[in-house]
């Protein structure tokens, strides 16, 4: 696994606020643009560190005095991130490529954290394709074929849904899935299938499966899957009885990440 680069090695450049007047562009003038401005993130592209590849670069910032030491104590979000992509990579699951973390302090942005990756030209969000009316290009059973093999490596996403997964055309027609967005995500050392961490991940996905196909053929892509005709049925069920609260959210990560640690 490769090391992160901690705020006191290589740095990238940090863009400046950008003005609702003027386009946002990397201050290195290399063409990098920015893909999202909030008040807590930052999303931009530029050359990586070591300028020899297009990166992104995502950054959490003006973070709170308590939650940064915490983290800083801890484990920085974007390090648990860099991590989880890296245990894709080296189980053979398609993700974004991490380069690096960073976190630090900056005039324009207070505290920050910044996980570098590498840009993949042509990739687009499953939600892209469901909202240009591009559904059909989407195979759902290989995705959820990918889904068991993710299990299967003991990983859990936790935030599982169209939005924070991509596909990437491939030469010969068709999409090459990726996992991406895995700040919330665990590693154990089992297979998943059949536990509550799957049980969870899967429920999240079937929220859109259930909207955009409906309730059969969310029901078979979770025998895709690998669940019996009742167990689908019985997740669909659960999201059919709306979204789980924030909550008990917040208590299954905390038991969760129990489990991860036995």
């Amino acid at each position: 696994m490769r090391a992160g680069l901690l705020s006191g090695g290589l740095q990238p450049p940090l863009p400046t606020q950008a003005t609702p007047a003027a386009a946002p562009v990397h201050p290195d003038g290399e063409g990098g643009r920015f893909y999202k401005i909030e008040a807590d993130t930052l999303v931009w592209s530029a050359a990586c560190p070591e300028g020899k590849q297009a990166a992104v670069y995502k950054m959490y910032r003006n973070r709170g005095p308590i939650s940064w030491q915490r983290e800083k104590a801890c484990r920085f979000r974007v390090q648990r991130e860099y991590e989880a992509c890296a245990y894709l990579e080296q189980n053979g699951l398609a993700t974004t490529p991490p380069l690096s973390w960073f976190y630090g302090r900056h005039a324009d942005h207070g505290r920050y954290e910044i996980l570098c990756m590498a840009e993949l030209q042509g990739s687009e969000a499953l939600t892209e394709l469901v909202n240009t009316n591009r559904t059909e290009e989407i195979d759902f059973e290989k995705l959820f074929c990918l889904l068991r093999r993710m299990h299967k490596a003991g990983f859990y996403h936790g935030r599982l849904d169209l939005r924070n997964l991509m596909g990437m055309p491939e030469t010969e027609g068709g999409w090459r899935y990726l996992i991406m967005d895995t700040p919330q995500a665990m590693i154990f050392k089992r297979d998943l299938f059949g536990t509550r961490m799957a049980w969870h991940d899967m429920r999240q996905i079937s929220n859109y499966t259930h909207d955009i196909l409906g309730e059969e053929a969310s029901i078979a892509l979770l025998q895709v899957y690998g669940m019996t005709t009742g167990q689908a049925r019985k997740v669909l069920q659960e999201v059919k009885g709306g979204l789980v609260p924030k909550g008990l959210r917040n208590l299954m990560r905390f038991a969760f990440g129990i489990r991860s640690r036995l």
